[in-house]
């Protein structure tokens, strides 16, 4: 019986990923020993890259041109697990390759992998911010609205409490999903809060603390995370829009 999808995904540490590997063995067991031997190749070739992360992914691109569509996720999702930690850009541009290769060749996605990946590398500060509208809709295409949103929910409390930057249209999105499992402006304000208090110490878009501002002035949220905003919008902030009652 072949295992779930999502448990391809590495339990071990992503600088030990396999996920391609594992993939090959239960998919296409005639590519399994070539698929073992492209990731250890890709592993023996990162550690000396860690100083210039992003010419390994230019490399491995070449090497990622001579193997069949249907590979193409699992190889780049398992170079990007590999450079989570390396270089986030680098695993950012993999995890962007991957989901390219699912689009153009009209792979299928499996729902729990397509979310746990994206959780992961959210959590790893390496969701590249052009994907989130892209999760949000595959979200809402593999999930009733209410379950969406809660889901929406974790991927973005990951990726506030990572390194990676957050989009400048978070606000935008978080309420088209909030209205789509019907909830109000409340809702929106509540996980605006949650994700911007959990930024600290990293730089915000100007234009995501703009469109806050309103919704956390209107409803100003509770302890702690009211502490965490303090840090986001600082007393006596210059910049028009960024108040926010706190």
């Amino acid at each position: 019986m072949i295992a779930p999808l999502a448990a391809l995904l590495p339990s071990a540490g992503t600088h030990v990923s396999t996920t391609y590997a594992d993939w090959a063995a239960a998919h296409d067991p005639g590519a399994a020993g070539a698929a073992r031997d492209l990731v250890a190749d890709v592993g023996s070739e990162l550690a000396p890259s860690w100083t210039n992360p992003g010419r390994f992914v230019d490399t491995t691109a070449a090497r990622a041109r001579r193997l069949p569509p249907a590979h193409l996720p699992w190889f780049w999702d398992t170079v990007g697990h590999r450079l989570i930690g390396y270089g986030n850009r680098p695993a950012a541009r993999a995890y962007g390759a991957a989901r390219t290769a699912e689009a153009k060749h009209g792979l299928p996605v499996d729902p729990a992998y397509g979310r746990a990946s994206a959780l992961l590398f959210a959590t790893g500060g390496a969701m590249p911010a052009k994907e989130f509208g892209a999760h949000q809709r595959f979200l809402a295409a593999t999930l009733e609205p209410v379950a969406a949103h809660a889901a929406l929910d974790a991927f973005l409390m990951a990726w506030a409490g990572s390194s990676g930057d957050l989009p400048a249209d978070l606000v935008r999105r978080v309420r088209a999903s909030a209205k789509a499992a019907g909830y109000g402006d409340g809702e929106v304000a509540r996980l605006v809060a949650a994700v911007l208090s959990g930024t600290r110490k990293k730089s915000v878009p100007d234009a995501l603390l703009t469109a806050a501002g309103p919704f956390l002035a209107a409803r100003p949220p509770q302890e702690p995370v009211t502490a965490g905003l303090v840090e986001v919008f600082p007393e006596g902030s210059p910049t028009a829009g960024r108040g926010c009652g706190c």
